[in-house]
C-alpha cells in the first residue's frame, strides 16, 4: 500500500518539524519524512510544494499543492 498522500485543498495539516519556506505562505517538503501529514498519518512526498494559510492551533490550511521533482 502506498504511504504517500495527496494533499487536499482546504484540508488542515499538522506541521511536525522544520520545513523550507520558498516564499511567504509557501512551504516545500524537503524529505520523505513526515514533515506534513494528512489526518490519517500518511506523509506527503518530497518535493511537494504546499501553499498554506496562516496556522491555527498548530495546523495549516492547504490552498494549493504542486508536485515537485
Amino acid at each position: 500500500e502506498d504511504e504517500t498522500a495527496q494533499a487536499v485543498i482546504g484540508k488542515e495539516y499538522k506541521l511536525l518539524t522544520a520545513i523550507k519556506y520558498n516564499e511567504p505562505g509557501t512551504i516545500r517538503i524537503e524529505d520523505t519524512v513526515k514533515y506534513v501529514m494528512t489526518e490519517n498519518g500518511a506523509p506527503l512526498p518530497a518535493g511537494t510544494i504546499v501553499k498554506v494559510k496562516e496556522p491555527r492551533d498548530g495546523k495549516y490550511v492547504v490552498t494549493y499543492v504542486s508536485e515537485g521533482k
